[in-house]
């Protein structure tokens, strides 16, 4: 800013694409008289770099293979670009921030936190980003491992089995609530009458269940009378044999 409205202030354009001081030049004229005036300034980069993830929270089966690079969208800085993983040991500063001099030789990022998908539990996981001029974000999201089984009911069709149809399959017999869990059951007998307990096994990818469900196999067919006719008719006098018919 000058002082004086009426004097015209000229310079050439100051280069921002470089961290780093600059001398600037400038010319102050007022009428036919000029003056050249120096001043010092300090071009530095103070956006942080810009982290976006897919989820917060994210559900994995266990047993399943997963990957916590699958929920990162980006990693970029606005004035470096894309960054790179650093997955070693983290880079050592060049300079310091308090001169605004340049940090790192490049930006990157780094993940904290594993995860084990054999084990169910809640794993929290930190993704750090740091620009080359030493600005930082950090953003965390938790990778929750659970049982597929989890919530998976399974139903009876009926309570009741007819008796005498020999050896069944119970699978037939009941109904899951997920249809990608496979269902399974050692056959059972209906040759025998009473309450019958089945042990159904529920399988998805690698977790496995056990579940207990009662029928009762009944006999509720009435016995079948076959007659030769409907009408018999006899001679007076004749004897007749009524098993006959």
């Amino acid at each position: 800013t000058c002082s004086d409205a009426d004097t015209t202030v000229t310079a050439k354009d100051i280069d921002v694409t470089k961290i780093g001081k600059k001398r600037v030049t400038y010319t102050l004229q007022k009428h036919k008289s000029t003056r050249s005036v120096k001043r010092t300034f300090f071009v530095y980069d103070t956006q942080p770099p810009e982290i976006e993830i897919a989820a917060t929270t994210v559900k994995v089966n266990q047993y399943e293979t997963y990957d916590v690079h699958s929920n990162i969208v980006k990693v970029e800085d606005p004035v470096d670009g894309a960054l790179s993983e650093q997955t070693g040991d983290l880079p050592e500063a060049k300079g310091t921030k308090i001169g605004r001099e340049l940090f790192y030789d490049d930006g990157f990022y780094y993940i904290t936190g594993k995860v084990d998908t054999n084990t169910i539990s809640d794993y929290p996981i930190t993704l750090t980003a740091i620009d080359k001029h030493g600005n930082e974000v950090k953003i965390d999201f938790t990778v929750s491992v659970v049982d597929p089984l989890d919530g998976v009911t399974l139903t009876a069709k009926t309570s009741n089995i007819e008796y005498g149809q020999g050896s069944i399959d119970p699978t037939t017999l009941v109904t899951c609530s997920d249809k990608t869990v496979q269902v399974s059951a050692p056959a059972l007998s209906t040759n025998s009458l009473g309450s019958k307990s089945v042990t159904y096994t529920l399988t998805k990818g690698k977790s496995t269940r056990k579940v207990k469900l009662s029928f009762t196999v009944r006999d509720t067919k009435s016995p079948v009378i076959t007659l030769g006719a409907s009408t018999v008719t006899i001679n007076a006098g004749s004897s007749f044999d009524p098993y006959a018919n």
